[in-house]
């Protein structure tokens, strides 16, 4: 009966070690099924992240030209309609001005 009970304990410890050593690999198998998971978690992340800050770029590069378009239109208007100015009213105002900043000076 001795060598019975001996016997069972021996098998029951054989029986703890293969479960022992079945749970220790499932935990590998999960650990890594994890890792992986995570890393796709991560990837997918960035990918969307990357994704949405383009989308927003354009969207703010959009809004910048909208402002942008009238400011820049008017002022090709200003700068036309300067260059349209005549030679000779432009010679009349420079002369204008140098005679008040002469005057302006030799009054002093």
């Amino acid at each position: 009966m001795a060598t019975d009970a001996i016997l069972k304990v021996k098998d029951a410890e054989l029986k703890a070690k293969e479960i022992l050593e079945k749970a220790h690999k499932d935990a590998l198998i999960l650990k890594e099924e994890v890792k992986e998971k995570v890393k796709k978690s991560y990837d997918e992340a960035i990918k969307n992240a990357k994704k949405e800050a383009g989308e927003l770029k354009l969207k703010y590069k959009n809004d910048g030209e909208a402002i942008a378009t009238p400011i820049f239109e008017n002022a090709e208007k200003k700068v036309s309609s300067i260059r349209e100015i005549e030679e000779s009213k432009l010679k009349s105002v420079v002369d204008l001005i140098v005679e008040r900043i002469v005057n302006s000076n030799g009054d002093s």
